[in-house]
C-alpha cells in the first residue's frame, strides 16, 4: 500500500468519524438546553448538576470533532485529486464563512463552559444557543462544500470538451 493510499484512508476514516461528532455537536446543546431550562424552572440543582456533565461530554465531543476535522482536511488539501481546484473556486466562501462560524463556536463553548453555574441561568442558555446557532450554520457550511466536491465537479480533474475530428470525404 502506498502512502497515498494509507492516506486516502485516514482521510475517509476522518470523514465518517468526523460525520458522527458533528451529530452529537447539534443534538447535546439541546439536552443541556432542556435541562437548563428545568433548572430555572425548578431550582432543582440535579438539572444543573446533569447539565454540567453533559457539558462535559459536549466539550470532549467536540475536542474530538476537531481532530478527526483535521484529519479530513489534511486529506483533502493534501491527497484527494482535485479539492484544492474546488477550494480555489466554489468552496472558497463557505469555507470562509466556516471558519469564522467555528471560531465562534470555539470561543463560545468556551465561555459556556467557564461561565456555566457562575451566571443567570437565562444567559448560560443564550450563551449555548449562540453556540449551537454556530454549529449549525458551520454544519450547513461544510456540508455544501463537501457537497461541491462530489457533485457536480467530483474530486478530480475538470473535464474537457471531447474534441471531434472531422473526415473528409
Amino acid at each position: 500500500m502506498s502512502n497515498v493510499e494509507l492516506w486516502l484512508r485516514i482521510s475517509a476514516l476522518g470523514i465518517y468519524l468526523h460525520a458522527i461528532y458533528v451529530s452529537l455537536t447539534l443534538g447535546i446543546p439541546l439536552g443541556i438546553i432542556v435541562l437548563l431550562v428545568l433548572h430555572s424552572r425548578t431550582k432543582n440543582t440535579f438539572y444543573l448538576s446533569m447539565a454540567k456533565k453533559l457539558t462535559i461530554v459536549l466539550g470532549m465531543n467536540f475536542a474530538l470533532g476537531a481532530i478527526t476535522g483535521t484529519l479530513v482536511e489534511f486529506g483533502l488539501v493534501q491527497v484527494w485529486p482535485g479539492s484544492i481546484i474546488a477550494i480555489a473556486t466554489s468552496a472558497l466562501s463557505p469555507l470562509a464563512l466556516e471558519l469564522i462560524a467555528f471560531v465562534n463556536e470555539i470561543a463560545l463553548l468556551v465561555l459556556f463552559i467557564v461561565t456555566l453555574g457562575k451566571t443567570s441561568t437565562g444567559k448560560s442558555i443564550a450563551i449555548i444557543t449562540a453556540y449551537w446557532a454556530f454549529a449549525l450554520l458551520s454544519g450547513v457550511l461544510i456540508t455544501s462544500v463537501n457537497s461541491w466536491l462530489v457533485a457536480p465537479m467530483g474530486t478530480g480533474a475538470p473535464s474537457r470538451p471531447s474534441r471531434r475530428r472531422s473526415r473528409s470525404a
